[in-house]
């Protein structure tokens, strides 16, 4: 433990170090981190390849082979092929006497046995110290982890652009050797929004200090800052190391949620003050998002002062969902050149004359002197403005570093993935966070149940508003309501859309066509092995018109417990040495019929008028001949109304049994069916009767 902490101590001093400016490794310091670091990976691979194989997630579903051959007692039927290490990008401390290197391994995983194949790619972190003039490893990790351990160094770590690559990818950065050679191309500014604000100041993770204050903007953990298009925006105090002479980079990484009726959205802007509007004798370079899905640059040379801007487009529909931008600026080659994910999207002429330059104060959401509809809408992760030019391999290393996707099981579902907004009035709200809804009676807007939260999500004129989630496949329940809100801006009656919510390209449940003044409409959905799961709001066919369409209620549950029970010796005749197993009930549903396919969905509310309600379940690893017993209950009575044996004829699958209607009718009210094998009840389902 002493060890330990020795360590990490060594470790965030070391990083600290680094993030306050400390020189970063020469070539030949970098080449040798390098080969020690290749030297490990040869001699620790399999260790390499266990851990590897402890944290990926596999689908239960699609890939049980696999899982039933990745464990610990079949690794060696795993081997792997074309591995490839880099690129190594590392940093020295002061003294020059210890080092940190970050690192990525990929290649490929097969099975021996089959020749199945897939990839794999992991990124570590390893902490040097040289001694008697050679470099060592002390210790290393996967990244994920060493964020954990040190996170307030970490950030000092990643933020100080300080790192240089051997260049084993194409288009890396490649080592200089030096910092004194690239002064104006360091890194201006840096807001990584992900990490806490100090009150209402946002934090310039550069050398820099061009710390911003925010203005409204609600910050949302790992997504970063949601700015809610009304009046939210962060100011930067105006510094000469946000302007560069003559080149220049914008990254950013955001997720529009919406345009309404805002053909224009600002996101960055810096200029001369007051007025942001005015385009040739106030900007000096600017970023805004167009409700038809594009991104606008501009920048004023110096020699068009007076004159007006230069401006460059993407192409329309290229911003939905997630977007990590690129503005770059070279006028000494005269251009500019935009990027959309990693990807040239459009290039044009610069001047030579250089950029001009301003005093005003630097805007990101806003600019509150300009048009009161010019706000962005949506999450922004992070922000990077350089003092030189990135080449287009710098620009795509820069998107792999940003985009990996992380999956993980569905956790506040009112911060979506992405949203794929399409046209102008596309819009997506959170009822308790935008200021749209503040004066606003929520439950007056929905009548029959109150109104907890939800997603305002109106299609656009040109396509639905798709809501995006990734999950980890885990057995989570989604519940929640689908309605036409009423009272937005107007009272009209006339809106009417259909939602539909697919996973992995299949769908898993519609609503029919709803309109204003209808019911919401209840779902009630199994997430078990889902990947990417879609919400969708459509106009309904009739045009986007008073269309307030509204996800309302979300909530994740635990899906049903596996319980593990012992089989019951069956009334057959059946080999007393036969050894007994053990099972569980994998799912347990209600329905109105046996079920056809995968992707079923448990009924909560039947209608007095059915003939029977069928109870389906499904199991695995229970002993051929095991007898369970589903129990029918009157909750509200408190009676034991009937039982049902069922009879399991092979290890694993599906079976069930049906309630038919008592002569006398079904009594209103809540039930329930428990699956009981022995003593234990292994699975529950609840369901009502309703008029």
């Amino acid at each position: 433990m002493k060890k330990r902490r020795y360590i990490l101590g060594v470790i965030v001093t070391l990083l600290f170090m680094i993030g306050s400016g400390a020189p970063v490794c020469a070539e030949d310091d970098v080449a040798k981190i390098d080969s020690v670091i290749r030297v490990y990976y040869d001699s620790f691979v399999q260790e390499d390849l266990d851990g590897f194989l402890d944290t990926q997630i596999l689908d239960p579903g699609d890939e049980r082979e696999k899982i039933a051959l990745m464990t610990r007692n079949a690794w060696s039927a795993v081997g792997t092929r074309d591995m490839n290490i880099g690129p190594v990008e590392a940093a020295l401390s002061n003294d020059n006497s210890t080092a940190v290197a970050r690192y990525r391994v990929s290649g490929t995983l097969f099975n021996k046995a089959t020749g199945e194949n897939f990839a794999k790619e992991m990124t570590y972190i390893a902490m040097f110290a040289k001694k008697d003039g050679v470099w060592k490893i002390e210790r290393v990790t996967p990244e994920t982890l060493f964020m954990d351990e040190v996170k307030t160094s970490y950030e000092l770590y990643a933020a100080s652009q300080l790192l240089h690559s051997t260049g084993e990818e194409d288009g890396a950065p490649t080592a200089t050797g030096t910092k004194d050679t690239a002064t104006e191309e360091e890194l201006r500014l840096f807001y990584d929004f992900t990490h806490e604000m100090q009150g209402t100041t946002v934090r310039d993770f550069s050398d820099n200090k061009n710390d911003g204050i925010v203005h409204g903007a609600t910050q949302c953990g790992s997504e970063g800052l949601f700015f809610d298009g009304i009046d939210d925006y962060i100011e930067v105090p105006a510094s000469a190391s946000l302007h560069s002479e003559s080149s220049l980079t914008i990254i950013g990484d955001i997720t529009p949620w919406g345009y309404g009726n805002k053909p224009w959205h600002n996101f960055v802007w810096k200029g001369n003050s007051p007025n942001g509007s005015i385009n040739c004798e106030y900007r000096e370079y600017g970023v805004w998002i167009n409700s038809g899905g594009l991104i606008h640059f501009a920048s004023t040379p110096e020699d068009r002062i007076g004159k007006g801007q230069l401006t460059l487009s993407t192409s329309e529909k290229n911003v939905q969902g997630r977007t990590i931008f690129a503005f770059v600026i070279d006028s000494k080659k005269g251009v500019m050149k935009t990027y959309v994910n990693g990807k040239k999207a459009a290039e044009g002429p610069y001047s030579k004359s250089g950029i001009r330059k301003t005093t005003g104060p630097l805007t990101i959401g806003g600019v509150p002197a300009t048009r009161e509809d010019d706000y962005f809408k949506g999450y922004v992760k992070s922000l990077r403005i350089y003092g030189r030019a990135f080449s287009d391999g710098e620009v795509t290393h820069a998107f792999n570093k940003a985009s990996a996707p992380v999956i993980k099981p569905l956790g506040d579902i009112y911060i979506p993935r992405e949203i794929l907004i399409r046209g102008a009035w596309a819009d997506v709200s959170h009822i308790t966070r935008t200021k749209l809804f503040t004066d606003k009676d929520l439950d007056a807007m929905e009548r029959g149940f109150s109104i907890e939260d939800g997603l305002f999500c109106p299609p656009g004129a040109t396509g639905p508003t798709e809501i995006v989630y990734i999950h980890d496949g885990s057995p989570l329940i989604l519940s929640g309501y689908a309605t036409v809100l009423d009272c937005i801006d107007y009272c009209g009656h006339g809106g009417s859309v259909e939602f539909i919510i697919t996973g992995d390209g299949k769908n898993l449940w519609k609503s029919g066509l709803i309109r204003q003044q209808d019911p919401a409409k209840k779902f009630f959905l199994d997430m078990t092995g889902i990947k990417k799961l879609r919400l969708i709001s459509t106009d309904g066919g009739n045009g986007n018109g008073e269309d307030w369409a509204a996800w309302l209620n979300l909530k994740t549950s635990v899906s049903e417990k596996k319980v593990a029970i012992a089989a019951i010796p069956s009334a057959v005749d059946m080999p007393e040495s036969t050894p007994e197993g053990k099972g569980t009930i994998d799912h347990i549903y209600a329905l109105i019929e046996r079920p056809a396919g995968s992707g079923i969905t448990s009924i909560e509310s039947f209608c007095a008028t059915v003939d029977q309600i069928y109870v389906w379940f499904t199991y695995s690893n229970l002993k051929p001949g095991t007898i369970l017993k589903g129990v029918w209950r009157d909750e509200g009575r408190k009676l034991t109304l009937q039982e049902f044996p069922v009879i399991i004829t092979q290890e694993s699958g599906n079976s069930g049994f049906s309630v038919r209607r008592p002569i006398d009718g079904w009594v209103y009210g809540k039930y329930c069916i428990d699956l009981i094998s022995g003593d234990v009840t292994a699975g529950t389902v609840n369901f009502q009767i309703t008029k």
